[in-house]
């Protein structure tokens, strides 16, 4: 056994010759360029990764949109945000998903709890600082809404509220109806938006049970409500 001693940032390196092996037993040693060298320093490389999309689904499911999908790039950062559009050319972001760093074939998913009411398009962008984004294939979803609603509170004092889950530009009539069928009350409303509440004044109906009617282009959806 021999060993030699270097005096570059001075580290001990033994070496052990044995018959047809050489076996090498290094203990760290540190290399720095002295003040004014002219040796260019390298600078590590941040090169964005490039996306394997394996799959993108986007089905209605009932009033929702569900969408699904599946990548093959490991060590992803940064987020998916999720675009829909309803002509395929201009964009709105709905929502985003952070992406899941550390395995292969990573699954995600995503449900769009307001969809429009026919034809929409859907996909994916994923961002991340300094990247260029990168986007996924577009997927068409129709989507026909029928009308969700929900009367609260019941039972009910001076003002009954309706929460309304309906295709926008939506018009419907609500009407305040005796067990007999009479009107004693009846409002029109045309919606702005998808989801949208709406209430009526009840003051001053005598206590009893009635029905509130809401009555759209597909038929009418009495709804029985108790005054106090």
């Amino acid at each position: 056994m021999f060993c030699h001693k270097l005096f570059f940032r001075t580290r001990r390196v033994c070496i052990t010759a044995i018959p047809q092996l050489l076996f090498y037993s290094v203990i760290s040693a540190q290399v720095s360029v002295p003040s004014g060298s002219d040796v260019p320093r390298v600078e590590p490389m941040n090169v964005p990764l490039a996306i394997t999309w394996l799959t993108f689904k986007a089905e209605a499911s009932g009033p929702l949109v569900d969408l699904n999908w599946s990548i093959g790039t490991d060590g992803l950062l940064g987020s998916f945000s999720i675009e829909r559009s309803t002509d395929g050319q201009t964009w709105s972001v709905i929502g985003s998903v952070p992406t899941i760093p550390g395995k292969l074939a990573q699954l995600y998913a995503y449900q769009d709890s307001l969809p429009l009411n026919g034809v929409s398009y859907y996909r994916l962008e994923h961002m991340a600082a300094g990247d260029t984004p990168q986007v996924s294939v577009v997927e068409p979803v129709t989507v026909t809404q029928s009308m969700w609603y929900l009367v609260h509170p019941n039972p009910v004092r001076g003002q009954v509220h309706l929460s309304l889950l309906a295709p926008k530009n939506h018009h419907l009539s609500l009407l305040l109806l005796t067990p007999e069928g009479t009107a004693l009350k009846r409002e029109e409303w045309s919606l702005t938006s998808a989801e949208q509440s709406v209430d009526m004044d009840i003051s001053g109906v005598p206590t009893g049970l009635y029905f509130l009617d809401i009555v759209d282009e597909r038929g009418s959806h009495p709804q029985k409500i108790a005054i106090l």
